[in-house]
């Protein structure tokens, strides 16, 4: 088992390829990747902290420039148009909680924590009101070797001054191992840590396994639900589509829902990888997700033939996909054009069709 502290994954940002390894070892099956739960609770109050201030800094900065405008523009006083607070924690608790195992927080070790805390134990601090949950994690990582006596542990933390420098443990915390006949091998590296067990290696866009995978039926029709159920669940966005004697996008308005089954198309791919862990490969790539139908407009309740694009990010797994992000709406770009007037045209067909039969 890997148990990782709070200040290892701190300044690891969404989008960074440990996540998608991360999640290929602990789908492996043959290594468990864990946070203790005070750990998860430090990891989402940074992440708030900094969103917060991040945001103020920008409204106090929009705010001064507000003042120095001759005249107002409609909507400019909403900016940014970002996330709010709520849904930023909420997105990295879905990361966290997708790529570890969370150890909770017991009784016990909330309890030793704050008695260590009191007693000035290590790994609490030596003076002062500190500690406590620095050795709340403590306890839950010797719960966590004791539940698994017969294999080794590995804590990795950057918190040398509170665990031990240079990788050593401190006496009395070495101590406390022994006495628990328990292994806790503590490390700092986090990439050298799980590169013991995972890689992560380049995929070239031709590969013909990535290939064969994105090519299957399975891979479009699991691709359809997650935008009917996941993507369009709600209001969404999307560019109005005039099938004329040349086919154009005139406007990218609101819509508030499908009238009946869009279509959904693979139009390419990108950053394709490949993740080998316990000698297992998985593939994960960037998918340009097209998808083309029938909707309602929300204020003048019309019905519009449109479509969209959001890039989508997965993992195959032996007989599954995996969701592991997905952008906001895109427009049609001026490449895609004609595929998306070739597949506007096929989903037209098709749901008329439908509706017909």
């Amino acid at each position: 088992m890997i148990i990782l502290d709070t200040c290892v994954l701190t300044d690891q940002q969404h989008n960074s390829p440990i996540w998608e390894l991360l999640y290929a070892l602990r789908q492996s099956g043959t290594e468990r990747i864990a946070l203790p739960e005070m750990v998860l609770v430090e990891l989402l109050a940074q992440r708030e902290r900094t969103y917060e201030e991040a945001l103020r800094k920008a409204h106090d900065s929009y705010a001064q420039l507000w003042k120095m405008q001759f005249g107002e523009s409609d909507g400019a006083e909403h900016w940014p148009a970002v996330e709010l607070v709520d849904w930023h924690v909420n997105d990295w608790r879905a990361l966290y909680e997708r790529t570890f195992e969370i150890l909770p927080l017991t009784l016990e070790a909330a309890r030793e924590g704050l008695w260590r805390e009191a007693r000035r134990r290590r790994p609490a601090k030596e003076s002062g009101k500190e500690g406590s949950r620095d050795a709340a994690i403590w306890a839950t990582v010797l719960e966590a070797a004791q539940q698994e006596a017969s294999k080794a542990v590995s804590f990795v933390t950057r918190n040398s001054k509170d665990f031990g420098p240079n990788e050593t443990l401190h006496p009395e915390l070495a101590a406390e191992v022994a006495d628990a006949g328990v292994t806790v091998e503590y490390l700092s590296d986090l990439k050298k840590v799980v590169g013991r067990f995972a890689e992560r290696h380049p995929v070239a866009h031709d590969d013909a396994r990535l290939r064969a995978r994105i090519s299957e039926p399975s891979t479009v029709g699991w691709l359809h639900r997650f935008v009917v159920d996941d993507v369009t669940s709600g209001p969404f966005e999307a560019r109005i589509i005039d099938l004329g004697d040349e086919a154009s996008f005139p406007s990218w308005v609101d819509f508030e829902q499908w009238l009946g089954s869009p279509v959904v198309e693979i139009l390419g791919w990108s950053d394709a990888a490949d993740y080998v862990a316990a000698g297992v490969s998985r593939l994960a790539t960037t998918l340009k997700v097209l998808a083309t139908g029938f909707a309602r407009r929300i204020v003048l309740e019309t019905e519009e033939l449109v479509a969209f694009t959001v890039d989508v990010r997965v993992m195959f797994g032996k007989d599954s996909l995996t969701v592991l992000s997905f952008s906001d709406f895109h427009s049609i770009e001026d490449d895609d054009e004609p595929a998306v007037a070739a597949a506007a045209r096929r989903a037209s067909t098709v749901i008329q069709q439908a509706a017909y039969d």
